[in-house]
């Protein structure tokens, strides 16, 4: 098998998926990813930093697209990527699909072996009672919206607790197809190129899991939900949930996810509910030791404005 079949075996997709930028007079993608958003590697296991250049200007800068690809070159130290044409936008209930089917699809020792590393992974993140608040301030934390001269805009973050959920929405900077891959995995290093970020979309988000079974999450035209009962029905065999995106519409969730979320503010970017494997009263002590505690605050400067 030739080097450009051990690409295509790998990739297994007529089109991958890249964040447009202009450059002059033309455009390119990087950050390419396949049909599940992972990182495209070359044969050494690292990400690939190539650009594809593209003789176009007019699409949207940092934007995610789906495009058709080729390989040009004749070794493994001599090829590049190339797009083909048909440039559209990423259909994100179909990328989650993607990602949902390889995950579902695991089997024997893969299966096995993804159950116990998140039995550890559980066994990490669980730190103090806490800890998954923090974890979700963090994150409205680490991505403020910025304005048009690049400074940053303080974050709002409100905090809904009802019969059975625990509500986080906020204003910062809405999730985008990285942000997304970065929550469906662990050690992503989505922001490991970012100094002041303090929290991990991929391992401090797993703390969420600790005592909820079911997380949606509505921000950036993407909607999903990860469903402990969904994935883990009677009679099957056991699978690692945290990491099955299930594509969701709002026409799929309860009445109670659906109040809260047509009462949010305008300019309310990000929108999670869990649900609690026992009873949402659980999560008041939680929120009261965050909020009453001014040495856990001063480590998220970026949120100006928290409410219960």
């Amino acid at each position: 098998m030739s080097f450009i079949d051990n690409i295509k075996e790998e990739i297994q997709s007529t089109y991958i998926i890249g964040t447009f930028h202009r450059e002059g007079s033309r455009g390119y993608f990087d950050d390419l990813r396949g049909t599940a958003g992972e990182r495209i590697e070359d044969f050494d296991g690292k990400p690939i930093e190539a650009k594809i250049y593209i003789p176009r200007t007019d699409l949207t800068e940092n934007e995610f697209y789906e495009f058709d690809w080729s390989i040009e070159g004749d070794s493994e130290a001599n090829y590049s990527f190339v797009c083909t044409g048909n440039i559209r936008e990423v259909d994100k209930s179909q990328m989650l699909q993607v990602r949902l089917d390889e995950k579902k699809g695991q089997r024997g020792t893969i299966r096995k072996d993804a159950n116990q590393n998140q039995e550890m992974i559980n066994r990490e993140v669980t730190g103090a009672p806490h800890t998954y608040i923090y974890e979700l301030l963090q994150n409205s934390n680490d991505y403020p919206r910025k304005d048009i001269n690049n400074n940053k805009i303080p974050v709002e973050v409100k905090f809904i607790l009802t019969e059975n959920y625990l509500f986080l929405v906020h204003s910062g900077a809405p999730f985008n197809l990285k942000n997304i891959a970065a929550i469906c995995t662990v050690n992503e290093g989505e922001k490991r190129d970012n100094t002041e970020t303090i929290g991990y979309k991929g391992m401090g988000f797993k703390s969420v899991f600790v005592n909820n079974d079911y997380v949606f999450l509505s921000s950036g035209g993407w909607n999903l939900r990860f469903d402990e009962k969904e994935i883990n029905k009677p009679g099957g065999y056991k699978r690692n949930w945290q990491y099955m995106p299930i594509p969701t519409s709002m026409d799929e969730v309860d009445d109670e996810i659906k109040s809260v979320f047509n009462s949010i503010p305008s300019g309310m970017n990000v929108f999670f509910a869990l649900r609690h494997i026992r009873d949402a009263r659980e999560n008041e002590p939680n929120l009261e030791k965050v909020f009453s505690d001014d040495q856990i605050l001063v480590f998220i400067p970026h949120v100006d404005h928290l409410m219960l």
